[in-house]
Formats: structure tokens, C-alpha cells, sequence
């Protein structure tokens, strides 16, 4: 399969859903200058590998940033998710660590040390994954959902691949309101990236009710 990093609505042309089971999507805000990153990410490596429940997604945040060093995967959007999960999930708003994994956008795992987040890891539910998605001629994309919830928002992640690896970087991120049991974004409005992960969330961010991802067809 070719992945390169084209703007995720050239790819959508040729993206299709993935057929899987329910997954648990882990969002891990990290950053290439956190001292404790890399070794974080090596055991994420395995757990991954170990457990293919884990959707393990890796978002660089930007507050590492300094004159002479920018992570050119950093992304303040990235920034932003993490301090507005912060808001609802931390004992205090603003308190943010790396590197922080978010278990379906409900828990965060026990910090600060990552080789306590296994118990966490393993006992994090499943999501469903019972949005329909589907790209359309133009690169835009179409989400069915089965009812309207209240005080929900869609989610969309492009997604490239680490290779070696079952992990995913995060390439970007938007948040869209739910409008309906349909609603549908134009490619213009889509963040970056080869594959796309989908999720229907509490607003907030909060937790996440339900997932599916689209990935490029060989």
C-alpha cells in the first residue's frame, strides 16, 4: 500500500472503511523534545503490538517548542485538545503533562510514569464502531448516524502510519457540531493526512461514543 503524506482530500478519493472490531482509541499528547517521550512511545510500541484493541494515537503538542527547535509534528490544535480534555478530566483546568494518554476521551491514564498505564490500557471498554462513513466524488465525507445525540460534536483525525509500527500519528484535527443523522464536510474543511479516524464525542471533548476509521485502498 503507497501512503504518502497527500492532503487528506486527495486521499479521501480513495479511502474506504475499515471492516474491524470495536477498538479503544488512545490519544497519547506528546511532543519529539519531552524528555520521557521516546521511552513512553517504545512501550506503547508493544502494547500495541500486544493488544490489537488499541487504536494508539500520537498527538505533538507545541508547548515544547523553543527558538531552534519545533517538532514538525507539533501542532497547536493538538495543544488546544489537550488542555480542553484537561478542563474536564484533570483535578485542576490546565494541568497537562507529557507525554498524557487519554482513554476514549474518559480517563487519563495513570501519570506520570508510563510503565503504570498497563492496567489502564487493559481494562479501558471498546468503542463501537457504528458510524457510517463514506468518501464522496469530490473528497468530501458523509457521516451516518443511527439517531441525533444531545451534545455531541463529530471528530475527525487524519492519521498517518509509524512505520515498523502499530501506532498512527495524529497529522491534524477538526471538530464539526452534529447537526443531524447525516452530516456531511467538504474536503476544504478536512484535516491533513493518508487515513482518517472518526469519532462521535460527548461535547468538550469528552467521551467518546462511538468510532470508525477510512483508510486508503490498495
Amino acid at each position: 500500500m503507497h501512503r504518502h503524506l497527500l492532503t487528506f482530500a486527495l486521499a479521501l478519493a480513495t479511502l474506504s472503511a475499515w471492516a474491524e472490531a470495536p477498538f479503544t482509541v488512545v490519544e497519547v499528547f506528546t511532543s519529539k523534545y519531552c524528555p520521557s517521550c521516546p521511552a513512553a512511545e517504545s512501550y506503547l510500541r508493544k502494547e500495541a503490538l500486544e493488544n490489537p484493541n488499541l487504536l494508539v494515537v500520537l498527538e505533538n503538542v507545541d508547548y515544547w517548542n523553543g527558538p531552534g527547535r519545533i517538532d514538525p509534528d507539533s501542532n497547536p490544535d493538538f495543544t488546544q485538545r489537550q488542555y480542553d480534555y484537561s478542563n474536564l478530566l484533570a483535578d485542576r483546568p490546565g494541568k497537562v503533562f507529557t507525554p498524557q494518554p487519554v482513554l476514549n476521551g474518559r480517563v487519563v491514564a495513570d501519570p506520570p510514569l508510563w510503565l503504570s498505564w498497563s492496567g489502564a490500557l487493559k481494562k479501558a471498554p471498546a468503542i463501537p464502531t457504528t458510524l457510517q462513513a463514506s468518501a464522496t466524488a469530490k473528497g468530501g465525507l458523509i457521516v451516518s448516524l443511527a439517531s441525533k445525540p444531545k451534545d455531541a460534536e463529530l471528530t475527525v483525525i487524519g492519521l498517518t502510519p509509524i512505520e515498523g509500527t502499530k501506532l498512527w500519528r495524529a497529522k491534524g484535527v477538526k471538530q464539526f457540531p452534529v447537526t443531524g443523522t447525516t452530516v456531511s464536510l467538504d474536503s476544504a474543511r478536512l484535516p491533513a493526512g493518508t487515513d482518517a479516524l472518526i469519532l462521535l464525542q460527548e461535547a468538550g471533548p469528552a467521551g467518546i461514543l462511538a468510532a470508525t476509521r477510512l483508510s486508503r485502498t490498495p
